[in-house]
């Protein structure tokens, strides 16, 4: 909060003649810089060509991926079995990982399916897009989306709502609550206060199966 600090300034005796004024010189002017410029087409799409996961191949092992989510978010792992998410953002072609407040800069280019890094140490990272999920993760997204019910005794017992924002709405007999979901392959990870419920899912048709991390399932069917 900021704090208002009183200014007075010290009395003094009026002078008895009037004080001779001094022409001002008129200030020059501070040229105004251009505004800057709107980010180019071109970085656009590489935004949208980075979404998906990316792998380090070596002796046809994969050794570090990168996963890059449309909502600026990232994942690394890497096969000693470390692992880290952060945030992401281009700017002029450079991509700027954040990861526990600490910005890494590289420059990359993208051409097909291959993706290069050029970090600031003049060290290069090339990786390739991985072959799975990126089109299936959007197709199960996409076949997510709607209202969903369990039903007991031909009774409407739990409803599960996904919105294309990546909201959730869970109504049940308890109670409701309010959330927010990502999808990573066929995991589904339900977030409500901060807590993490992580289920793999099969959507056939109009059933939506749920298998919770103890075993257990909840069948739903997709409401007309």
């Amino acid at each position: 909060m900021f704090s208002l600090v009183a200014c007075s300034s010290d009395n003094a005796s009026t002078p008895s003649e009037s004080p001779t004024v001094t022409p001002t010189e008129t200030p020059t002017e501070t040229p105004t810089e251009p505004p800057s410029e709107t980010p180019s087409d071109d970085e656009f799409d590489n935004a949208t060509d980075l979404i998906g996961k990316w792998e380090v191949v070596t002796d046809s092992e994969v050794t570090m991926t990168y996963e890059f989510t449309d909502n600026y978010e990232v994942k690394i792992w890497s096969i000693n079995g470390e692992s880290s998410e952060g945030i992401y953002e281009i700017e002029e072609g450079n991509l700027i990982i954040t990861i526990s407040g600490e910005d890494d800069f590289s420059s990359f280019s993208i051409d097909g399916n291959s993706l290069i890094l050029t970090k600031d140490d003049g060290s290069i990272i090339e990786m390739t897009r991985a072959e799975t999920s990126v089109d299936d993760e959007s197709d199960n997204t996409a076949d997510l989306i709607g209202i969903w019910e369990c039903i007991t005794d031909s009774e409407v017992t739990m409803t599960y709502e996904f919105t294309d924002n990546y909201e959730v709405k869970i109504w049940s007999l308890d109670g409701d609550s309010d959330g927010t979901y990502k999808i990573e392959e066929d995991k589904l990870t339900i977030t409500i206060m901060d807590e993490d419920d992580v289920l793999t899912f099969v959507i056939s048709d109009n059933t939506l199966i749920l298998t919770y991390e103890d075993g257990s399932t909840v069948e739903m069917t997709k409401a007309e």
